[in-house]
């Protein structure tokens, strides 16, 4: 039901694989897409929770934040699509008006656009693929007037590098990933730690974690979690010393 996936699937419906050069997920950006590294150490959690497009719960909201959002989105795109990361792209899109695009090898692409409302595609996936009749606010390309785009700042955002460099390494450091993003967020928004901290700590945990490609069974998906909260929650303490 996210838009970007939601975009995407409709985009890729009879599309052959060879046909992909790649696929990119767009990003608002979040809040802080025009701070300074700098002034990114100081940020609150209540000025994180400011999103300027999308109304989400705190973690949602915050690694949208970071970036981490995009990481998962990565992840997931990996999979649900039956695509090789390296060509799944992230482009910064303010406007969040283009949820999704395909890039052909021919050098032609194709892209899905709509106001930003979650309701299209929850009601994409609840009419179970059907296109509805809805009375949502229409895209009026006239007062839109231009769309912008630029690369993501992997260094005043190094979240969704990590989430690359987590699928590279494989599947016990996707799992660490995602349990060390909870645990740092949390103590982020309780004012533990500051936002600059959240992928310190997060690449803390991938480092030290004892890496494993391909895991087997939930009990080992549950023991690499549980290990990266008791670490991530360790190094916290270490931290506010």
């Amino acid at each position: 039901m996210d838009s970007e996936h939601s975009a995407l699937y409709q985009l890729l419906k009879g599309i052959e694989q060879s046909y992909i050069e790649s696929i990119t997920i767009t990003a608002s950006g979040g809040p802080f897409r025009k701070h300074k590294k700098k002034a990114l150490k100081t940020v609150s959690p209540e000025e994180a929770m400011n999103h300027p497009t999308w109304s989400m719960g705190k973690k949602v909201t915050l690694d949208s934040a970071t970036l981490m959002n995009k990481g998962f989105e990565v992840i997931e795109a990996k999979w649900l699509f039956e695509i090789d990361h390296k060509k799944i792209k992230v482009i910064i899109h303010p406007e969040s008006i283009i949820h999704g695009m395909v890039a052909f090898i021919d050098g032609s692409f194709t892209a899905y656009m709509s106001h930003p409302d979650m309701r299209l595609p929850i009601s994409y996936a609840l009419n179970e693929g059907k296109v509805t009749g809805l009375d949502f606010k229409r895209l009026n390309l006239e007062e839109l007037k231009r769309l912008t785009f630029y690369p993501p700042d992997l260094g005043r955002f190094p979240s969704l590098k990590l989430a690359y460099d987590a699928i590279e390494e494989g599947d016990s450091a996707l799992v660490v990933l995602n349990s060390a993003s909870e645990v740092a967020s949390q103590a982020f928004i309780e004012g533990k730690i500051g936002f600059t901290d959240i992928p310190i700590l997060i690449k803390k945990a991938l480092d030290h974690h004892k890496l494993k490609k391909v895991i087997e069974d939930m009990d080992e998906i549950w023991e690499y979690h549980n290990w990266a909260k008791a670490f991530g929650e360790k190094t916290i303490e270490v931290m506010r010393k």
